[in-house]
């Protein structure tokens, strides 16, 4: 062997072993990934990496909470509507008439649906004969004290009436009974009065029993 080929011989056996302690000391490269035929499952996370997820979606403060979840905000929507009210249904659901037409409300009864007790066209007089008063009487209020068995201050309001003048059918002894209905324009009890009767009966007298109305 000549100088020569000795020489290179050395080059080279002095070369390999530089490159491989170059080879040696460089880092390891990680493979590429292999490429699947459905692009969905590549992406789609193993049971390990779903359950790393769900650990680092958990709040800072989860042991502090007792394991508590964060309350999930629901749209403006969903919140006014709650999903398990229960589905209103109409009072006469079930018992309205087919043709709502023909159905009337039913009236609550009111103050002014109330029974009137009015006399039409009366002149009321005092004892000297001069008029006080003409027109229509309401008897109502008095008529409805008298069924409340109320009395005036008045001696004879609700005192046993005679019936002497036999204007009225005559029945026993304390069968009528008169009432005070007060005339505005008089101080005291005036000319108008009620007899009531122990069946019900009710009359008007204007003139101090001088004539009658019956009004029931």
């Amino acid at each position: 062997m000549t100088r020569t080929h000795l020489v290179l011989l050395i080059v080279f056996v002095s070369l390999s072993l530089v490159w491989q302690f170059v080879v040696e000391r460089q880092p390891a490269t990680s493979s590429p990934p292999s490429i699947t035929q459905n692009p969905a499952a590549a992406t789609k996370p193993t049971p390990d990496e779903n359950h790393t997820l769900m650990e680092a979606s958990k709040p800072a403060n989860a042991d502090d909470q007792h394991g508590a979840s964060l309350p999930v905000q629901q749209p403006e929507a969903l919140r006014n509507s709650p999903s398990d009210a229960s589905p209103v249904t109409r009072p006469d659901a079930g018992n309205s008439p087919r043709n709502s037409k023909d159905a009337s409300p039913e009236k609550s009864p009111t103050p002014s649906a109330e029974k009137r007790w009015i006399v039409a066209k009366q002149t009321i007089k005092d004892l000297q004969g001069k008029v006080v008063y003409r027109g229509d009487i309401d008897l109502t209020e008095t008529i409805t004290r008298i069924e409340a068995g109320e009395k005036l201050r008045f001696r004879n309001d609700g005192s046993v009436f005679q019936n002497r003048e036999r204007r009225l059918p005559t029945r026993e002894a304390g069968y009528y009974r008169e009432w005070v209905h007060p005339t505005a324009a008089l101080d005291g009890p005036g000319p108008q009065r009620i007899i009531t009767g122990k069946s019900g009966e009710i009359y008007y007298t204007a003139d101090h029993y001088g004539s009658f109305k019956k009004l029931k």
